[in-house]
């Protein structure tokens, strides 16, 4: 697709969720089961996930835009988690994506003890902060025994939640595990293509992408009041303090944006060395963005902005709480330092392993 079909892509989903949007429970604390209907009967939840695993198929970078209309409306579901996180784990794996709002983790090593026993499968274990894990009908772990990453699918009557919210308010619980007993067919040894660090890179540009959609709507709110507020007989926008404001949170926005794009682009290329290289820098990026504009964002509105009312505040305290999420800037900052110093930094920046001996050839 081109950049103006992507744009299209993003207005419909905007437009299904600013349709049914249900405002006693959009704000985070709650799943907006409205918009998720609608997303869903539209085929919006599945996006890039293969037909023959119950999806309606797509690219990455409709999958991409899809999330980045999801930041723009602050939509309260975990439709990253869903489409982008465990509808790729268990389609990567030949298991059918069922429909409803799904979640999805990694295990960290120790936390999480899996052994087969008569009945199956008995999973022991704590996962930390597993996003939207009490809205979803179904909760997809990837954990690893011995040598095998094996994709394990949980129903919530299985499993109990330590409650938790990041500072958005979106739920962010613990998933406590005690000896859960599962048939063999609910665990299921991951695709090839799967790994722990494929699932990392996945969920860590969702939340670029994610911010990039938050960026742009701090920004569009942030034109329209200025646009529209008056002070000393002229709008806002008229003065040039404020329009200085606004060309900084314009620039900021794009770069976080292009980011996310960039990303994307790497991820669908290859899902190796490149891609983590690329996908860091987006989010260091990102993260060290997501504080000017929402700051900027707010000193443009006043305090208007952060009255419970308006609805600046669900895009800048998304920004706060995602920024950290998957990494904040220093902890990309530190892996982008790791691969530059490990490898051949030559092949970081063109992209190709035989890059430099292309380049000899050239100058030659």
């Amino acid at each position: 697709m081109n950049g103006n079909e992507l744009d299209d892509l993003i207005a419909i989903v905007e437009k299904i969720c600013s349709t049914h949007h249900d405002r006693r429970h959009g704000d985070g604390h709650l799943l907006d089961r409205s918009s998720w209907q609608a997303l869903e009967e539209s085929g919006f939840t599945l996006v890039s996930v293969p037909e023959d695993a119950g999806g309606p198929g797509g690219t990455m970078q409709q999958a991409a835009a899809v999330l980045r209309a999801a930041g723009r409306v602050g939509l309260a579901a975990p439709l990253a988690e869903t489409m982008w996180l465990a509808g790729w784990l268990l389609a990567s794996s030949g298991v059918p994506v069922p429909r409803g709002p799904l979640t999805a983790a990694v295990a960290e090593p120790g936390e999480v003890n899996i052994v087969e026993v008569n009945e199956g499968w008995q999973i022991d274990g704590v996962v930390r902060r597993v996003p939207w894990a009490g809205a979803a009908d179904t909760v997809v772990m990837l954990v690893r025994r011995r040598s095998d990453l094996l994709v394990v699918r949980l129903h919530p009557s299985e499993i109990s939640l330590r409650p938790g919210r990041n500072l958005a308010g979106e739920w962010r619980e613990d998933v406590v595990c005690r000896k859960v007993v599962l048939d063999r067919d609910r665990v299921t040894t991951a695709g090839p293509d799967v790994s722990a660090r494929g699932f990392l890179n996945r969920a860590t540009l969702s939340r670029v992408l994610a911010m990039s959609g938050a960026a742009e709507e701090v920004l569009s709110v942030a034109m329209r009041h200025a646009d529209e507020r008056e002070q000393f007989g002229r709008p806002l926008a008229k003065f040039q303090a404020v329009q200085h404001l606004i060309a900084q949170l314009a620039g900021e926005t794009a770069s976080v944006v292009v980011a996310g794009q960039a990303a994307t682009l790497a991820l669908e290329q290859e899902s190796g060395p490149q891609a983590t290289f690329a996908i860091a820098a987006a989010k260091a990026s990102a993260s060290e963005s997501a504080g000017r504009i929402a700051a900027w964002g707010h000193q443009i509105l006043g305090a208007m902005g952060f009255t419970t009312e308006h609805a600046l505040h669900r895009s800048t305290s998304r920004l706060w709480a995602w920024r950290d999420e998957f990494g904040n800037e220093r902890h990309h900052r530190l892996s982008i330092g790791h691969q530059a110093l490990s490898t051949d930094p030559w092949n970081l920046i063109v992209g190709q392993e035989n890059g430099r001996a292309e380049a000899d050839q050239g100058v030659s």
